[in-house]
């Protein structure tokens, strides 16, 4: 589990040199400047 911090509108999360942004319903992924996923958010359930 990643610790997250507050950004704008969701979270964001560090993993040495990947972030994982939650927020504006969707999921990004990001290894410096390069963005390696950026998925919509689904609800489930």
């Amino acid at each position: 589990m990643l610790p997250a911090e507050a950004s704008g509108d969701g979270f964001v999360a560090v993993n040495g040199d990947y972030r994982y942004k939650v927020g504006g319903g969707r999921l990004v992924v990001s290894a410096g400047s390069e963005v390696l996923s950026d998925e919509e958010l689904t609800t489930v359930g």
